[in-house]
């Protein structure tokens, strides 16, 4: 069944709002925390990010999209993005991540709904 323009995609109902995360970096000892607030519109994603325990970034902006339970977003702080992918089950979702301009780190992060 196709969604009507304007809806929410299924799987995805729920991102609007507060998400706590974890990250750990699997390319050496980092880990920290961080928190997304999300806005859906349709399929877009946008918000702000807090990161804690990162070297590159602390805050910055984010936008993605969600198709289904697959979730693709990015955060920027200046020359900093890092690009991150996963999925979403209820109020949960969790992945890995890419920050090529930071070190060329990588890992996995999970974030649950406040």
């Amino acid at each position: 069944m196709a969604s009507a323009p304007g809806s929410v995609a299924p799987g995805a109902a729920g991102i609007n709002g507060t998400w706590n995360g974890t990250w750990k970096d699997t390319t050496d000892s980092g880990n920290g925390t961080f928190v997304v607030n999300w806005l859906q519109a349709g399929s877009q994603l946008t918000g702000t990010i807090t990161v804690k325990g990162a070297p590159c970034l602390t805050t910055g902006l984010v936008t993605g999209t969600v198709n289904g339970s697959a979730i693709t977003f990015g955060a920027v702080s200046g020359a900093v993005t890092i690009n991150y992918t996963g999925s979403v089950s209820g109020n949960t979702m969790s992945g890995t991540y890419t920050a090529p301009t930071c070190g060329d780190a990588q890992g996995n992060w999970s974030a649950t709904k406040s």
